[in-house]
């Protein structure tokens, strides 16, 4: 099960999504847990007066999980990693607790220097790929692999940066309290 659309014909950018046999199981639970949440009292119970839009962040966010487990080729999956990101900060800063406006900018500027280094590294590995081999790297298959003398290390660092940031592990995981706190049960 493979979609693969040319997106940025240009750079060798796809709209390439597939579903193996890890991300079958990620996409299964996202939905039941996201099917579950949008039923749940205490999710939907606090926001009836802006259900519908509640919802509508949940289903983008939706959107976003899926096709962060579904994409193959690197920007798409950059692209869902970062529509993840905008529903969050809506549904922290407009159906959070009392200090939500400060969790969702906390939230905000924190996966915002995440999301930088991991596009940095991205950028990077196009630019390599496309400097060793002529071609774009989708047209590239199997390619050659990328040594560390070729910047391999640069590009691990830069996405494990940015995951790192955007996972909220030590000593970058200030965020993640006053996100979850503040946030809504659904958002949370």
């Amino acid at each position: 099960m493979v979609v693969d659309r040319p997106w940025v014909s240009s750079l060798g950018i796809h709209f390439h999504l597939g579903v193996d046999g890890i991300s079958l199981w990620l996409v299964l639970l996202t939905t039941l847990m996201v099917f579950l949440t949008l039923l749940s009292p205490q999710a939907m119970g606090a926001h009836k007066t802006r259900s519908r839009e509640f919802t509508v962040a949940m289903l983008v966010l939706e959107t976003g999980m899926l096709g962060t487990f579904l994409a193959i080729d690197l920007f798409a999956f950059y692209v869902f990693w970062e529509l993840m990101l905008i529903p969050m900060y809506f549904i922290i800063g407009i159906w959070g607790g009392e200090r939500r406006l400060y969790a969702a900018i906390k939230f905000v500027i924190f996966t915002l220097v995440g999301s930088l280094f991991m596009l940095a590294a991205i950028v990077y590995l196009y630019v390599q790929v496309h400097a060793v081999t002529g071609q774009c790297p989708s047209t590239t298959r199997p390619g050659p692999p990328l040594r560390c003398a070729q910047g391999g290390a640069a590009v691990f660092s830069g996405v494990h940066a940015g995951l790192h940031d955007q996972g909220a592990a030590l000593p970058l995981h200030t965020w993640l309290p006053d996100a979850h706190v503040e946030a809504p049960t659904g958002g949370s």
